[in-house]
């Protein structure tokens, strides 16, 4: 009996120990310094950023082909885990963005479809945002409307002029998210050295097919759904 209860004394001290440096690390991961997380990650470089939150008045339905440029440079190909980027507080992947975004902007119009989603801060490898614009729009109310996500949650929601109507994102949108698209491109030996800065989805009304545009170092590149 002796030995039975040592036994269960040791896996209780296990349990707790493990319950303690979850909860630590969870502390630090949002809330220690940029050295801290490098730590608890093993090294990847921990980027700490705000969103910027789209301030113009208008939209013309372009905005999707033009990822940003300005967010921190991702390797596409990290060569050890030093160069692994990690967001802070960075959850959705353009398909998350967008099963967020749609109830909201259906409650504004039930007929609303797809334009594009924009990321808004640095993207990762593994396709995930601090920010997403996701813009749709309503051939019944013959406008758009567009809800910015950060983290998991929408913080911004309006009404915007529109002409184009966007389209039924495609089926096998959940297996063709943004990590595929990154993956696509890294996979091309001539994007080993690149880096990454932003990443868009968008409807092309040319080829009636959805395309994720990125932007990186070698300039921009798309990436069709098929």
């Amino acid at each position: 009996m002796n030995e039975s209860f040592k036994d269960n004394k040791k896996r209780v001290i296990f349990i707790i120990a493990t319950v303690v440096v979850v909860v630590a690390s969870t502390i630090v991961y949002y809330y220690g310094n940029g050295d801290a997380k490098r730590a608890i990650l093993g090294g990847a470089r921990v980027v700490e950023e705000t969103i910027k939150i789209p301030t113009e008045t208008t939209r013309t339905g372009t905005e999707g082909w033009f990822p940003n440029k300005d967010a921190y440079r991702v390797p596409l190909v990290p060569r050890n885990n030093e160069e692994r980027v990690v967001v802070a507080g960075a959850v959705l992947t353009t398909h998350g963005a967008y099963l967020t975004a749609l109830p909201v902007a259906q409650s504004w119009s039930p007929d609303v479809k797809l334009i594009f989603i924009k990321s808004l801060g640095t993207v990762m490898v593994d396709g995930r945002s601090l920010g997403w614009q996701v813009v749709f729009g309503s051939k019944v109310k013959k406008k758009g409307y567009e809800v910015v996500v950060e983290h998991d949650v929408v913080i911004t929601q309006k009404e915007i002029p529109l002409k184009v109507f966007g389209a039924d994102v495609p089926a096998n949108f959940a297996e063709r998210d943004a990590v595929w698209a990154i993956g696509r491109l890294s996979e091309n030996p001539q994007f080993i050295g690149a880096t990454m800065t932003g990443l868009n989805f968008v409807y092309n009304t040319d080829a009636k097919a959805w395309d994720y545009v990125i932007a990186h170092s070698f300039g921009g590149s798309s990436v069709r759904v098929r």
